[in-house]
């Protein structure tokens, strides 16, 4: 299991205009690869464990296929359309085995479902995901992640994302 570090992060205290963020403000698109606007909102403090980044697609874009055994998500589309890429939930303790896989994984199968700005997409602990572009403009989506630790284990080959840059401090 790959453990992804997450950099510093910004807590209610920090965040200007009364808790009001503009995410499509924040939105920042690369030409190399998927871009994960970072340190938009979080509350270590608190030990509930929640985090919020800006995932930036330009056409073509997308993100790794993974999954994570303690957090789940609500990601909400922000701009922009695409295919959100959904695995079924899964028995963590005795499937995770086959579900971490640096490449494809023999007869895994995914649902594609078309997403658009305004959906907003509940996802399970162990269930894989993943959003890719389809459409002619830029998807920008929050993603909300809720539980820890954050363990990201990735299901097949990666694709080139990065976080650059944070978000500006509010």
């Amino acid at each position: 299991m790959t453990t992804q570090q997450r950099p510093p992060q910004i807590g209610p205290k920090d965040v200007a205009n009364g808790g009001v963020i503009n995410g499509k403000t924040l939105a920042k698109f690369e030409d190399d690869g998927a871009n994960i606007v970072s340190n938009v909102y979080s509350d270590p403090e608190s030990g509930k464990g929640h985090n919020l980044v800006i995932w930036c697609l330009k056409p073509g874009q997308e993100n790794s296929m993974q999954w994570h055994d303690a957090v789940t998500h609500i990601f909400i589309i922000n701009e922009g359309e695409g295919i959100y890429m959904k695995g079924e939930p899964f028995d963590a303790e005795k499937e995770s085995p086959k579900a971490s896989s640096p490449t494809p994984i023999a007869g895994f199968k995914h649902k594609e479902v078309h997403v658009k700005a305004g959906d907003i997409i509940c996802i399970p602990s162990n269930t894989v995901h993943g959003i890719k572009n389809t459409g002619k403009s830029n998807l920008s989506y929050i993603a909300v992640s809720i539980g820890g630790p954050y363990n990201r284990i990735d299901v097949g080959p990666q694709v080139p994302a990065h976080r650059r840059p944070d978000a500006p401090a509010h």
